[in-house]
């Protein structure tokens, strides 16, 4: 596998050493416009080799040597700060998303693309514009994240280890995310068997409040180290050809019946990225939400000239 990583501030550099560390790339290319920043990074994990593998990594600034690259991870952007609304990210990262795609399509035709960049879902869809790709080619890093940190808040409720607890969490990477309590189960009981109805609202509450709770910890930046986590797993899952079902930001063409618009489902991923979109059975209240969510998104598409 060769795998190349773009930005690499703290998400991108925490999925590096993730990658180094997992041994599942013969290459890693670090890429970041700011002249020496990917450089520095690269020599530093170059030093680690000796202990965890023998990876190749180059730092650089240069599109071409992306080239053939199997697995893209986009985490370039600017960071969310404490008062900012995804939305008002929405115009000058798609600016640079749309730069980065249009540079990823030079050199590389067969990537499977990973976006970590915010607002998710319309980066997401502006990439498979600006791309042109195959949408299987495509896909958002959210619903992993969003999933684990409301598996760790049941565990920590339910004082029930979170290898037992299997949620999903589909929609926006956003304060309309869906976590399904409906599907929760707890090696196959119901979550209404351990929590009431109020304690389940609460949980999800928390959920949501998640990530803007540690922007508001760090006053001057954003969550890396559960990012990083997700992404490693959507790498790893290609990489391996896996075949497992995880919720990431898709393009939608009618499944759910929502059409042209990029936003979190469950999804089978392999080698191939995405290779089936098995269409979960939803109550009609959570069909609801997530179509109204996609209309949201789509008015974001709008403004930034990327909906059609």
């Amino acid at each position: 596998m060769k795998i190349t990583v773009i930005g690499v501030g703290n998400v991108g550099s925490a999925v590096s050493q993730r990658i180094v560390n997992g041994g599942i790339a013969r290459e890693l290319i670090m890429l970041d416009a700011i002249e020496g920043l990917a450089k520095g990074k690269a020599l530093d994990l170059q030093h680690t080799t000796p202990i965890k593998g023998e990876t190749k990594i180059k730092g650089t600034t240069n599109y071409r040597d992306t080239k053939n690259s199997d697995i893209i991870v986009i985490t370039a952007g600017k960071p969310r700060k404490e008062g900012m609304t995804r939305d008002d990210l929405a115009k000058g990262n798609a600016e640079i998303i749309s730069q980065i795609s249009q540079n990823i399509k030079k050199y590389n035709s067969k990537s499977k693309i990973i976006v970590v960049t915010n607002p998710l879902d319309p980066m997401t869809w502006q990439t498979y514009k600006k791309t042109g790709f195959p949408r299987k080619q495509i896909m958002g890093m959210a619903g992993e994240l969003d999933t684990a940190r409301y598996e760790k808040l049941l565990s920590k409720k339910t004082k029930i280890s979170p290898e037992d607890i299997h949620g999903l969490v589909i929609g926006p990477h956003n304060k309309s995310m869906i976590p399904l309590t409906e599907n929760t189960t707890i090696r196959g009981i119901p979550l209404n068997k351990f929590l009431n109805q109020k304690q389940t609202k609460e949980i999800v509450k928390e959920t949501k409040k998640s990530g803007k709770k540690i922007v508001n910890y760090l006053q001057n930046g954003s969550a890396y180290h559960a990012p990083s986590a997700a992404i490693y797993k959507m790498i790893k899952t290609i990489a391996r050809d896996e075949k497992r079902l995880l919720s990431v930001s898709t393009v939608l063409k009618g499944e759910y019946g929502i059409k042209n618009t990029a936003i979190g489902i469950p999804v089978i991923i392999g080698k191939d990225g995405i290779e089936k979109i098995p269409q979960k059975h939803l109550n009609q209240k959570t069909k609801q939400k997530l179509q109204k969510a996609a209309k949201e998104i789509k008015k974001t598409n709008k403004k930034l000239n990327t909906n059609q």
